[in-house]
């Protein structure tokens, strides 16, 4: 089942699964590229959104990828997602996959900090994330205009996802009330700069949020746990409703556009998996989901591979 929007409605966790209470698995903190051997690259669920997560699972295992981003709830009214912790049958098929596979699954997304929000709502999505063996949930700022309400709320959820497991990553949009990097940052020390607190970085939001180079190569290694990939135009387009419009529709593969993406590889710690977000609204039907994520994941492998080498 695919919900395009609906209230959030999550009272209670999935049977069987309780909060873990874990430590957050700390990463190697050494801000450099040179010795990534290993890189992992992860499917991020926008690359293939109209496909459900037990199909995007089995693309991902079928074309290479390490890890899958699964959207369980959507990041604004009208946006897909498959909340399967209220399907059965869906988390059936899920939990299969991930039986045999089971580091598949690297975040799930997108809660949203919005006015009023309580954090108990998101219980059985951050369960279900602790099912499939997630690590990592995606965090965006909503319509919050008091800055250190914002980081309440942020504050609040991200102690409510360590139960989970789950370290919380705050995403920068141009758009929101954390349209970037600096922010996003000044965000998290006024929520007390929590334990598993981290800001995910997308190349294109850092290219169109005015995020420096710099701005990123000074952020420190430990808030980093994972990146978004994809290229587009260089610049930055004249309205926030475009900005928005390229980011939802029509992101570029890799090294097609003008984004200084090696710039932005030079500065990504050892370990953290890159997550290729390129869902391009013709392009990607025109071509196929397994045809556009495989030439997504070459293009993000020859970049990382020309760099390192």
């Amino acid at each position: 089942m695919i919900v395009l929007f609906a209230p959030v409605r999550f009272l209670t966790p999935l049977e069987g699964v309780q909060p873990t209470n874990s430590k957050i698995l700390q990463m190697d903190t050494t801000n450099s590229i040179s010795k990534k051997i290993g890189q992992r690259y992860s499917l991020a669920h926008l690359t293939a959104l109209p496909l459900p997560p037990h199909e995007l699972i089995d693309l991902a295992i079928t074309i290479g990828y390490d890890h899958v981003g699964v959207r369980l709830l959507s990041p604004a009214p009208g946006i897909a997602a498959y909340p399967i912790m209220d399907e059965p049958s869906m988390l059936k098929e899920v939990m299969a996959r991930v039986a045999e596979h089971p580091q598949m699954v690297w975040d799930v997304e997108v809660i949203r900090l919005m006015p009023g929000m309580q954090v108990n709502r998101f219980e059985s999505a951050l369960a279900c994330g602790q099912a499939m063996g997630a690590r990592a949930v995606l965090v965006s700022a909503g319509p919050v205009e008091d800055p250190f309400q914002l980081a309440q709320y942020f504050s609040d959820f991200c102690e409510f996802a360590a139960k989970w497991g789950l370290t919380a990553n705050l995403e920068f949009m141009p758009w929101t009330p954390v349209p970037d990097l600096l922010t996003a940052h000044a965000l998290i020390k006024n929520a007390g700069t929590p334990s598993n607190a981290r800001i995910l970085a997308d190349t294109i939001h850092v290219e169109r949020s005015r995020t420096t180079l710099k701005d990123w190569a000074e952020l420190p290694a430990s808030l980093i746990d994972y990146v978004q990939f994809c290229d587009a135009p260089a610049g930055v387009p004249d309205t926030l409703d475009e900005i928005l419009r390229q980011a939802r529709y029509e992101r570029l593969l890799p090294g097609e556009g003008g984004i200084d993406l090696q710039g932005f590889l030079r500065h990504l710690p050892v370990g953290r998996p890159i997550a290729v977000e390129c869902w391009h609204h013709l392009r990607t039907p025109a071509l196929g989901f397994e045809a556009w994520a495989r030439q997504a994941l070459q293009a993000t492998q020859q970049l990382v591979h020309t760099f390192s080498h």
